[in-house]
């Protein structure tokens, strides 16, 4: 789909106000990252938060990993290496203390999902999840748009190679993002022109 001129958070704003659906957010492979992207990308999970959507931090797991625990120091693990939720004060999502939430707290729910494949799909209990928690709609972020975004979002071969699997548009979620929280690498035209992905021009 064409890039749309319009806000990615007014759209997951009139999704959860008018109850047309249930939004996530996804962020793929940025376990260490702490790149131009990030602080965009940190943003849009602090209004998710604030609007009660789950968030789901997919991370590839290697072999090494699994004889390693992996660390906890990254900003965007949210400190849900556990699968336990974080809570953010209203100082910490909005940058300032408004007096009537002074005794309020927003709760960011993070699944963790740890993959072997690009698609974080496969072999792995996320659409369950995501299926569970009745999401229709997930706001998608990473820096690998050529590999693990794309095939989580739109599904093919792994890499290119091996068998074909499904991926988000094929299991009927919608799959929104923005130029803002994805570091695009060639090649991405199959995945930000697909006719299914909704693209905004702004955060």
């Amino acid at each position: 789909m064409p890039k749309i001129e319009g806000s990615l958070s007014r759209r997951v704003l009139d999704i959860v106000l008018f109850g047309n659906g249930k939004v996530a957010g996804m962020v793929i492979d940025e376990q260490g990252a702490n790149h131009e992207k990030t602080k965009e990308q940190m943003i849009m999970l602090r209004k998710l938060a604030v609007w009660r959507c789950p968030i789901f931090l997919v991370e590839f797991e290697t072999e090494s990993d699994r004889l390693t625990p992996l660390p906890t120091k990254p900003e965007l693990r949210l400190a849900a290496c556990d699968d336990t939720l974080k809570e953010f004060s209203p100082l910490a999502i909005y940058g300032y203390r408004r007096p009537a939430e002074s005794n309020n707290r927003t709760q960011l729910q993070c699944c963790r999902v740890t993959k072997r494949y690009a698609n974080a799909l496969v072999q792995t209990d996320l659409m369950k999840k995501l299926k569970g928690d009745n999401i229709t709609h997930v706001v998608i972020m990473g820096q690998q748009t050529n590999c693990c975004v794309r095939a989580t979002a739109i599904g093919g071969k792994d890499v290119d190679r091996g068998p074909k699997y499904d991926g988000l548009l094929q299991h009927g979620i919608s799959v929104l993002s923005t130029p803002k929280l994805m570091s695009s690498q060639f090649p991405v035209a199959d995945f930000l022109d697909n006719e299914r992905v909704e693209i905004y021009s702004a955060m």
